[in-house]
């Protein structure tokens, strides 16, 4: 049935507490292919999301809620932002699914996850600091690699790109610092051997 359904509506919590929501998605990721959600919330909030916003809204299907009878209200620069990220990772939502930090409901967490398709050697992780996190940096081991193959890290921040071996990445890991209530994208492709 899971693998049938289109839940577009899946909670009645609140859809602009992010905390909630990133929790809520690390574990629909491992459940259900297919899932959507707003981008959407009360107030101001909406004509001018943040990154961080923006970032814990990506799942396989997006919803966006602008408001755009205040069109000079809405930062469009964002959303053009949002649409080109989301749609560089977009189709590997599809792909292998892997929690990369363990499931926390709280404001002093961090989150993170990431998809890869090992037969063509693509995917992506992201990362959140929840607002309340003490701990300034993480380190993530990422799965589903090669340990033989090399693999390019593109920091969709603008960050320099790294290329590291797929057991290095999965053994020692990466070092992610971040800001508390922030959020990080790397897009994972595999080097040619």
């Amino acid at each position: 049935t899971m693998r049938r359904c289109v839940p577009l509506h899946k909670t009645d919590a609140d859809y602009s507490d992010y905390t909630m929501k990133t929790a809520m998605h690390q574990s629909l990721f491992a459940w259900l292919p297919y899932f959507g959600t707003p981008l959407s919330g009360p107030g101001p909030s909406m004509r001018t999301p943040d990154l961080y916003t923006v970032r814990c809204n990506y799942v396989p299907f997006l919803a966006l809620g602008a408001d755009v009878a205040h069109p000079e209200l809405v930062d469009w620069e964002m959303y053009r932002r949002l649409y080109a990220e989301w749609s560089a990772v977009k189709d590997d939502f599809y792909s292998d699914y892997y929690p990369l930090l363990p499931w926390s409901g709280g404001k002093d967490a961090w989150r993170g996850w990431q998809f890869i398709d090992p037969e063509k050697g693509r995917g992506f992780f992201q990362l959140f600091r929840d607002s309340e996190s003490t701990d300034e940096s993480k380190v993530v081991r990422l799965q589903g690699l090669s340990s033989r193959a090399n693999y390019r890290l593109i920091d969709l921040d603008g960050g320099e790109d790294s290329v590291l071996s797929g057991s290095a990445l999965s053994l020692d890991g990466l070092r992610v610092a971040l800001p508390p209530r922030a959020s990080k994208i790397y897009l994972i492709r595999k080097e040619e051997e």
